[in-house]
């Protein structure tokens, strides 16, 4: 999405570090899971650097184009999406 890859560039960081840094920014603290030693020092550093306020609450209010939200019935189990497969389903969310 442009609004990241813009930030991306602004602040000189991965698309993932600015979204992770975002999530933190709002007092979650995300598990990321990675093998790969170079993707957990960029995790890692997604929680080192600041963005202006004015920039979080263009994250917070990013609200993409064709987005259809996953359904998710929490009542009955097997209804929906499984929340473990959104994270690999994303892009079904779009379009």
């Amino acid at each position: 999405w442009k609004l990241i890859e813009e930030l991306s560039d602004k602040y000189g960081k991965k698309p993932n570090q600015i979204v992770l840094n975002w999530i933190c920014s709002l007092g979650y603290n995300p598990m990321v899971m990675s093998t790969n030693t170079g993707h957990i020092d960029e995790n890692i550093a997604s929680t080192e650097f600041k963005m202006s306020t004015d920039d979080y609450k263009r994250m917070t209010d990013f609200r993409p184009e064709n987005y259809h939200p996953p359904i998710i019935d929490w009542e009955k189990p097997g209804a929906g999406n499984m929340i473990v497969t959104l994270a690999g389903s994303f892009e079904d969310h779009i379009g």
